[in-house]
């Protein structure tokens, strides 16, 4: 095989190590930016606040999770994709599906006004924002048995990765 011609295995090599190169430069930055913007003083409006952190409880439901968990994904993940404009617009959407605002009416009431607006550009920004941001959490990983990256520790095969405890004998 000839070495200077570029093969799918040496491109995919490249491409995942340029772009574990990039995530880790910009990755931490950007977060720092985002909880720095949230707490720059900049004024939120506290409904739009509220209407967010209960639409993310719906989508992502983790009851042992305190609202400062939401709190803190919000101001990571959130604030550094949407501006304030744009949450609004959300929360505006959901206002609009009842006769009362969103986190004035029932669960049943509320996941209706999300399922009306869930086709919204601005929606799906914020629930993919939330789910990569919460589940990068380490308060989130506690309640969900999460033991964090095994790496650092040898592995998983002699911490765990055969600790099946439900699964009957045999099968």
């Amino acid at each position: 095989m000839n070495d200077s011609t570029t093969t799918r295995r040496r491109f995919l090599t490249a491409t995942i190590a340029f772009a574990g190169l990039t995530g880790g430069a910009i990755g931490p930055a950007a977060l720092r930016f985002g909880s720095a913007w949230a707490q720059s003083g900049v004024a939120r409006d506290a409904s739009t606040y509220d209407a967010i952190i209960r639409m993310a409880r719906l989508l992502l439901p983790h009851d042992g999770l305190s609202d400062e968990v939401y709190a803190d994904v919000f101001n990571d993940a959130l604030t550094a994709t949407l501006g304030d404009d744009e949450l609004t617009a959300i929360e505006d959407s959901l206002n609009a599906q009842q006769s009362t605002v969103f986190v004035a009416v029932d669960e049943e009431a509320q996941l209706a006004a999300m399922h009306a607006i869930e086709n919204q550009a601005a929606f799906t920004a914020v629930l993919s924002a939330f789910k990569t941001h919460m589940y990068n959490h380490p308060a989130v990983w506690k309640v969900i048995g999460y033991e964090g990256s095994s790496y650092q520790n040898g592995g998983y095969l002699h911490r765990g990765a055969g600790d099946i405890d439900w699964l009957p004998e045999g099968e």
